[in-house]
């Protein structure tokens, strides 16, 4: 069988289980680099070799990894490949990040000069805490008349979130599509290349992303609910969460200061 073909079969069942169109393309042109780079008859070997060659960070051979392994996981079941080269194959060990989120100042800056459309996915990612991919795919109908917000998620799951009254003014000053996305055709990638450009042109480090850690260190700051935030973000795991929402320091320094040495 052709690659193109696996490859095609492999999109057939993705999509017959339910998975979200973003994770589907990322695997997709995830494999079709693959086939055309090294091929599915490739070795282990071959394929660490290949992941060497790239030069990739460790969570990104770790996706590579997850990602080569579910389809040929899949392949071999299905009775398509032999075998599964990757099974012996160890993903680094990841170590454990700090939240990054940017400062008020920061934000403060690139607010202040934002076009409409810009500004708009600026409050979605630090006041409602969505993702680059939920920016791209937040529809007409799911800015609810409630004050809430539907967010589809990874893997297609849904949480409703309360709308910030600064996102639903900057979602009011947009030409809003009478359907359909409210940024009209366009990808996570694109949105993400979109903010992280602007972002950068401002001489602020970092991308997107460290939007939402802002929000989520925020809300768990005012709250100290790492269980509320979870929802807030729409994640499976709060060890997940944990490594978003930052601690609050100066509690930490207060109570730390307290701290007696000796017999009282």
């Amino acid at each position: 069988m052709k690659p193109t073909d696996l490859i095609h079969r492999y999109v057939r069942a993705m999509t017959r289980r339910g998975l979200s169109p973003n994770t589907i393309d990322k695997r997709r042109r995830s494999l079709l680099m693959f086939a055309e780079q090294v091929g599915f008859d490739a070795t282990r070997e071959q394929i660490e070799d290949w992941l060497d060659q790239r030069g990739l960070a460790p969570k990104s051979r770790a996706v590579w990894i997850s990602h080569l392994g579910v389809f040929y996981r899949w392949a071999v079941s299905e009775g398509l490949l032999p075998s599964d080269p990757t099974s012996r194959i160890r993903a680094p060990k990841l170590r454990r990040r700090l939240p990054r989120p940017v400062t008020d100042k920061e934000l403060t800056k690139l607010l202040a000069s934002a076009a409409p459309r810009t500004r708009a996915m600026l409050l979605l990612a630090s006041l409602a805490g969505l993702r680059c991919c939920e920016i791209a795919t937040l529809k007409v109908d799911d800015v609810l008349a409630e004050g809430l917000l539907r967010v589809v998620g990874k893997g297609d799951k849904e949480r409703v979130i309360p709308t910030h009254p600064e996102v639903t003014k900057a979602l009011a000053a947009l030409p809003m599509p009478s359907e359909g996305p409210v940024f009209g055709q366009t990808t996570a990638g694109a949105v993400s290349h979109a903010l992280g450009e602007y972002i950068h042109g401002l001489g602020v480090a970092g991308g997107a992303h460290r939007l939402r850690h802002w929000m989520a260190t925020r809300v768990y700051a005012e709250t100290h609910d790492l269980r509320l935030v979870q929802e807030l973000l729409g994640h499976a795991s709060p060890a997940t969460t944990a490594i978003y929402a930052g601690w609050d320091q100066a509690a930490a320094r207060t109570a730390v200061r307290a701290l007696k040495v000796g017999a009282a």
